[in-house]
């Protein structure tokens, strides 16, 4: 049985991965919902970062576009892609610099704080769980797939479901729900 990294554990790890403190992205932004995906028959979490700016009003905190991108092994933790998305031509016209959205969007408003960190943890078990199935270490079920789409739908920000659709197709139209 291969040991893979929880996605908990890597989203973690950003934070003091010298790739990441020696690239691009500019202080401000976070990592978002991860997806998933394969690169050279490995899994690998897809992580855009995007960035959030607080305005002191509930609710209204705005949402801009995912700009940058890495591709993560779960086996060891590897940078094995990095992306500004400003150059890639999908993107094209995008304002990265104005907010698409605002947080806390209408299917989460009514969450309390433990409540919304609950249901992160279930969709970061879930990927977990999807990373597992595709090394066949473990199935991942319909009940599964279903409870990853409900949740990814739920807690991903309506504004920037499109530009999860642009950076990984497959995984978008396998488990998010528009």
């Amino acid at each position: 049985m291969i040991s893979l990294m929880k996605t908990v554990e890597i989203l973690k790890s950003l934070k003091t991965n010298s790739f990441i403190l020696n690239s691009n992205i500019p202080m401000g932004y976070t990592p978002g919902i991860p997806m998933m995906t394969f690169r050279n028959e490995e899994p690998c979490l897809v992580i855009p970062f995007l960035k959030y700016q607080i305005t002191g009003e509930v609710d209204k905190t705005r949402v801009f576009p995912p700009r940058y991108v890495i591709f993560v092994t779960i086996k060891n933790r590897i940078v094995v892609k990095y992306e500004d998305l400003i150059y890639n031509c999908r993107f094209e016209g995008i304002n990265f610099e104005k907010p698409v959205g605002l947080f806390r969007h209408t299917a989460i408003r009514h969450l309390k704080k433990d409540e919304y960190n609950s249901m992160r943890r279930q969709l970061y078990s879930l990927l977990d769980r999807l990373a597992c199935s595709m090394m066949r270490e473990q199935e991942f079920d319909e009940i599964d797939s279903m409870s990853l789409k409900r949740l990814m739908g739920i807690l991903l920000e309506p504004s920037i479901k499109p530009f999860y659709h642009a950076i990984d197709k497959s995984f978008f139209e396998s488990y998010i729900i528009r």
